[in-house]
């Protein structure tokens, strides 16, 4: 309610006119102070010595107030005395400025107020606040002293700006309010620039989001503080929340400034001071909100501002130099902030004169220009997404006329796509009829080597038993000469030797015989023609009997060394697996020129059985490995080879979920490595 009735307050303040002229009025006391360091000394009736009008001590001229530290040497005491203003008022009341030191307040020889604990460290910052003593003046008192305590460096008032005063009630009040409302202004001037920020970033918070977000907070926080300021809020506010208030606001609106300036400038070092500052007002504000008494006051803001402000206006400069346009403007409020709040600190620390508090005003133009660069970039953004929206219209345009013609555009695609179609149907249907043509080239190929290799190796056998049966036709002949003559004296020896012979022939005959019936046996292992079926096999037979069909090509000069290892029956097609076994098989013998060495290792690897067929022959080149389990590859020569028997192979061990590679040197040889699952699924 007390926040409520302030505005009431003002403009009742304001208004008040029924008083006469003389009681309206209020005096500055400014000139005439005089000092003295140290206590007095304590007459007999308890009073002070240095508060009797009559006192001949040597008083020393204060100025303004303001009192160095020399001549203090230690003491906690100092006192001041200004001679009053001759005035018609029947009760003054004395006006003094925010102070934090213990303090009495003497009319004449008469005590007429008190405030703190004349103890150590009984002086709080946060106990600043301004002072209204209101007493009956007697006729013959002709000054007004304080006495103040302090056990810090300082001691003393600062009067610059807002001196002490006396005057009627009235009167005090009006100058309080007089000298509350610029600074009033000043920071609802502020606070309504960051409302409206606030307020564009809700409702545009696509756009600019953060630039526009943290104007709008440092705004609303520094206007907020400057708020704080006017003493009239001591008449209306408790004192504690008024300063907790100020001081909170002084420590988070530099965060949000320096957060918009890093995301303007895009600065590290910026950046490196938000967090910097961010971290010390989360551990500050809280402790002070705990009642922790011995926090720091203004002085170290006031310091890193004085660090700060200068880094920001170089990193500004710099960027300005570069091209960045917006970094002129900034650079030009920072400065302009920079140099009033300079004018300020210089006046307090008595360097110059002062004239008028100017910082507030430099802090408004600041934000003023960082309104315009926020105004700048939502205009470029506006004139942006005209020149966008021009350029859709066009593209509007465009897309309405390809609208007209879309529909025929696309049958005629159509009524492409529909030839293409059939195109690639006609295309596709010859390459099919091309791979079976050559499959089955390669299929005859491989039943022309294998009919020319089992041929070779049946006529060895046939050929012995023709010469047999030859030799045993004319043993038959002389038997039966002998059994018709019945001679046995003449013919015994020969009819002897024809029983040798035709022992000999039974066995040759027996011997090929069974050769014959080996390459038959071989070859039906090898065709599996009454095994066509996916089926459980064995790996080593297969590889035995192609072994056996390929005799031909690796007799008396290629030496085949086989390390069988200890593998599983596995699922297959017997017949296809075959094939790819005689492919390498016959690539490796092809390989070795002259004599050599194959090797067939086997082993199981996990659920996996791995064949190893390795030569010794003159190796593959390396451009021509990445190719060879391509259709048509070859490197055997015109006549020699089809291209198809390793992209066969290849597919074969495919369709039974495995793999092949090979790995080859040149001059040293190859490695065909074939893996098959154990337990593969059928493929149709």
């Amino acid at each position: 309610m007390r926040l409520v009735s302030v505005p009431l307050v003002l403009l009742a303040l304001l208004v008040t006119g029924c008083e006469s002229p003389g009681e309206k009025d209020s005096i500055n006391l400014t000139e005439g102070w005089t000092y003295r360091w140290g206590d007095s000394p304590v007459r007999p009736d308890g009073s002070y010595e240095w508060v009797h009008d009559e006192t001949p001590a040597a008083w020393l001229p204060a100025g303004d107030l303001y009192v160095t530290p020399e001549g203090r040497e230690g003491r906690e005491y100092i006192w001041y005395r200004v001679a009053l203003p001759e005035t018609q008022w029947a009760t003054p009341t004395i006006y003094l400025p925010n102070v934090h030191l213990a303090f009495q307040i003497y009319l004449g020889t008469k005590l007429v107020y008190e405030a703190g604990t004349f103890a150590p460290h009984s002086n709080i910052y946060s106990h600043a606040t301004i002072h209204l003593v209101s007493s009956r003046v007697e006729h013959a008192v002709r000054y007004l002293t304080i006495r103040l305590y302090s056990d810090e460096r300082d001691i003393g008032f600062q009067t610059q700006g807002d001196p002490i005063a006396v005057g009627s009630a009235n009167g005090i009040t009006r100058m309080i309010v007089r000298r509350s409302v610029e600074n009033l202004l000043l920071g609802l001037a502020a606070m309504f620039i960051g409302l409206i920020c606030l307020f564009v970033y809700v409702r545009r918070a696509h756009a600019r989001g953060i630039y526009v977000f943290s104007l709008g907070m440092f705004s609303l926080f520094i206007g907020f503080f400057y708020s704080t300021f006017p003493p009239v809020y001591d008449l209306l506010l408790p004192n504690p929340l008024r300063l907790y208030a100020q001081f909170c606001s002084y420590l988070i609106f530099p965060v949000w400034m320096y957060l918009f300036v890093s995301q303007m400038l895009r600065s590290r070092i910026i950046t490196m001071l938000w967090v910097a500052h961010a971290v010390w007002a989360a551990v500050v504000i809280p402790l002070m909100m705990l009642g922790h008494r011995s926090l720091p006051g203004p002085v170290p803001i006031d310091a890193l501002f004085a660090i700060t402000i200068p880094t920001m206006t170089v990193v500004a400069f710099r960027a300005a130099r570069s091209g960045h346009r917006e970094a002129r403007v900034f650079m030009i409020g920072l400065i302009v902030m920079g140099l009033t709040g300079l004018n300020d600190v210089l006046a307090g620390m008595r360097v110059i004169p002062y004239t008028h508090w100017l910082s507030p005003w430099g802090t408004l133009f600041f934000i003023l220009t960082l309104v315009y660069l926020v105004d700048r970039r939502f205009v470029e953004r506006t004139e942006l997404l005209k020149v966008y929206s021009s350029e859709l219209e066009q593209k509007s345009e465009q897309l309405e006329e390809y609208t007209h013609t879309l529909e025929e555009r696309v049958h005629e695609r159509t009524r492409d796509v529909e030839e293409k179609n059939r195109e690639l149907a006609g295309t596709l249907d010859e390459l099919r009829n091309t791979q079976q043509q050559l499959v089955m080239r390669e299929k005859m190929a491989s039943l022309g080597n294998l009919v020319a290799g089992v041929a070779h190796e049946v006529n060895n056998p046939i050929g012995a038993i023709n010469s047999a049966a030859d030799a045993c036709k004319r043993c038959v002949t002389i038997l039966s000469d002998f059994v018709e003559r019945g001679d046995s004296s003449e013919t015994e020896p020969r009819v002897e030797k024809a029983l040798g012979i035709l022992d000999e022939n039974t066995k040759l005959i027996g011997t090929a015989g069974h050769r014959v019936a080996e390459i038959v046996r071989s070859l039906r292992n090898f065709s599996r023609l009454d095994e066509a079926e996916f089926q459980e096999a064995d790996i080593h037979e297969g590889l035995d009997s192609t072994l056996t069909l390929v005799n031909h090509k690796l007799k008396r000069r290629v030496e085949v060394v086989r390390h069988y290892g200890d593998i599983p029956r596995i699922n297959c097609y017997p017949n296809q697996l075959n094939q790819v076994f005689m492919n390498v098989l016959v690539n490796a013998a092809q390989a070795i020129e002259g004599k050599g060495t194959i090797t067939i290792t086997t082993r199981a690897e996990g659920n996996e059985v791995v064949v190893s067929v390795a030569d010794d022959g003159k190796g593959i080149a390396p451009d021509h490995v990445v190719h060879l389990f391509d259709p048509g590859f070859t490197t055997k020569g015109a006549g020699v080879g089809t291209g198809l028997g390793l992209s066969i192979s290849y597919n074969i061990v495919e369709k039974h979920g495995g793999s092949i590679g090979v790995e080859s040197e040149v001059g040293k040889g190859s490695t065909f490595t074939v893996r098959l699952p154990i337990r593969a699924g059928g493929a149709s």
